[in-house]
């Protein structure tokens, strides 16, 4: 009977858990996705014609990266502290 439970117990815990590890996996897959738009504004930036342009330019597109990535960052601590909650 108590192996039963038990097995029951380990089972439930399994699926919680893969349901937990799907939600992370979206979660990075967002990071990533915002990562690679922000790289992306950056290279176009890079591309610019004279070598001013490419100070303004890279000055500019670091600005947007680093604002781009602390919001990333901010969502991305707020729902891990929201699936630390729920576990």
């Amino acid at each position: 009977m108590r192996c039963q439970l038990a097995g029951r117990c380990v089972s439930e815990i399994m699926v919680y858990l893969s349901e937990r590890v799907e939600n992370v996996e979206g979660h990075v897959a967002e990071i990533v996705r915002g990562t690679e738009s922000a790289n992306a504004v950056l290279g176009s930036l890079l591309r610019s014609k004279t070598k001013d342009q490419r100070s303004s330019s890279t000055n500019l597109a670091l600005e947007m990266d680093g604002h781009a990535l602390g919001e990333l960052s901010k969502g991305a601590g707020k729902r891990h502290r929201e699936l630390r909650g729920n576990l």
